[in-house]
């Protein structure tokens, strides 16, 4: 169970205990593990991860399993795209685990480093939706996806 209280971020276990985590800031793509959905992938979301050259790809359900991991260290960044008359992720996917990961130090914004906004029509989340388990760095993380997919002309990914 995560819990967030505004002052800080905690996981509670079964038997009560309960566990904080400190997480180290990675610098670049290629030391850092991705944590992505396995059941939601596109091939632009495909290539754009390929180009990206991460140290490891974990694939998981869940945004809030997926946000959790970062917390946990398991992973240091997620990415989510949803793409034009396709599914998108809603609000309530996104709100609680946003809480707890911004609580733990973490971010989570559009490609352009913008925070998600709550409430649109259908309550979608478009677009690519970047999260990281490091606010010093998340605007650096956005920066050097959005250079990839410059770079490789992945011309289905709105920018």
């Amino acid at each position: 169970l995560w819990i967030a209280n505004g002052e800080s971020v905690w996981c509670e276990k079964r038997d009560n205990s309960r566990k904080i985590f400190n997480l180290e800031a990675k610098n670049c793509l290629s030391n850092m593990k991705l944590v992505t959905s396995k059941n939601h992938g596109n091939r632009t979301l495909i290539d754009l991860i390929k180009n990206l050259n991460f140290e490891k790809v974990i694939k998981m359900g869940s945004i809030g399993c997926k946000l959790a991991a970062l917390i946990r260290g398991e992973g240091d960044v997620y990415i989510g795209l949803s793409l034009p008359g396709e599914t998108s992720p809603k609000d309530w996917d996104f709100a609680a685990p946003e809480v707890i990961l911004k609580g733990s130090g973490g971010a989570i914004t559009n490609i352009n480093n913008k925070e998600l906004i709550y409430g649109q029509k259908n309550f979608e989340q478009k677009g690519l939706i970047i999260a990281s388990n490091n606010k010093q760095i998340h605007k650096d993380i956005c920066l050097q996806i959005k250079e990839t997919i410059v770079r490789n002309n992945l011309d289905n990914i709105t920018l």
